[in-house]
């Protein structure tokens, strides 16, 4: 039977290099799932833009798609035949991302947290990762926020930088609060590609030998 683990973290905390990384370095052992972008098809051109994600889609329209495709990525990884999977985000992480959304949207965290319960609930969406890693890069909320920015922020212009800080600060407030409920298992992600590559190789396979 495979064993599941998630790759989790604010965006630009490296986990689909170090995915990719330990995919192609051990290719018999290693089965990978990339976030969802293989999966959205007719949904492609409304998730894959930013305006619909953030400003046109209303929470219900965004939080129906997003847990449409997370239940064909599910069944998708189930099927894989390799001794450990690997997926660029859990459904906790996502849940955190689909949150943030919907709080900037306008709703309360309450109200997001009973909207995606109630759709996770019509799509059956489960938590089928046996283990929940969560990269961290800093210690502190601010500390993550800056390396986000540096990271991912050059490629937007100032309305979307804007939207998406904003967004960063929602995301990184639930993401602290699952760490604070031990919804995570924390790894040290911080250094060199080489080197944090180096410690996430031992920790994977001591474990799982």
């Amino acid at each position: 039977m495979s064993r599941i683990v998630s790759f989790n973290g604010v965006d630009g905390s490296g986990k689909t290099t170090q995915l990719n990384l330990l995919a192609k370095n051990n290719p018999k052992l290693i089965g990978t799932v990339s976030g969802f972008k293989e999966f959205l098809g007719e949904a492609k051109t409304l998730v894959g833009d930013f305006k619909w994600w953030f400003i046109d889609s209303t929470p219900s329209e965004f939080a129906n798609e997003i847990y449409k495709i997370l239940d064909a990525r599910n069944l998708y990884i189930c099927n894989i035949q390799k001794p450990i999977i690997i997926v660029d985000k859990g459904i906790k992480n996502f849940d955190a991302r689909t949150i943030a959304t919907l709080m900037y949207k306008g709703l309360s965290k309450d109200d997001a947290l009973e909207l995606i319960s109630e759709i996770k609930y019509k799509y059956r969406i489960e938590n089928i990762e046996d283990e929940d890693l969560f990269f961290n890069i800093a210690q502190t909320i601010e500390c993550r926020k800056a390396i986000t920015k540096q990271r991912k922020f050059s490629d937007l212009d100032l309305e979307k930088t804007a939207i998406y800080s904003k967004y960063q600060d929602f995301q990184n407030l639930i993401i602290q609060e699952q760490l604070n409920n031990g919804e995570y298992i924390e790894f040290d992600a911080t250094g060199s590609i080489e080197e944090v590559n180096l410690r996430l190789s031992k920790r994977i396979f001591n474990k799982y030998k």
